[in-house]
């Protein structure tokens, strides 16, 4: 296990990325709290944000991290964000 800074702990994974070990999970997370929800917690510092498909509230955090990824002042980069989703059984 590696750490990224000493707040945020990770995980290298086998093809050497590292992940964080905290993130936000999205569960229940209504599409108007979507918004101010994700960019708190990216603001605080999450860099792991956890959904699936089944929560139907993908669409409104792609979104958010878009918006958030396109702000120069938070200098922020798609690399800087792990993303993680889940697809139920069908």
């Amino acid at each position: 296990m590696s750490t990224s800074t000493p707040s945020h702990q990770a995980v290298t994974l086998a093809n050497r990325v590292s992940m964080p070990l905290l993130g936000l999970g999205t569960y229940r997370l209504r599409a108007d709290d979507v918004q101010p929800v994700v960019r708190a917690a990216v603001q605080a510092g999450y860099r792991l944000i956890d959904s699936a498909a089944v929560y139907r509230n993908e669409a409104h955090i792609g979104k958010v991290i878009h918006e958030l990824l396109s702000d120069d002042s938070l200098g922020l980069r798609r690399e800087d964000l792990f993303i993680t989703s889940k697809l139920g059984k069908y």
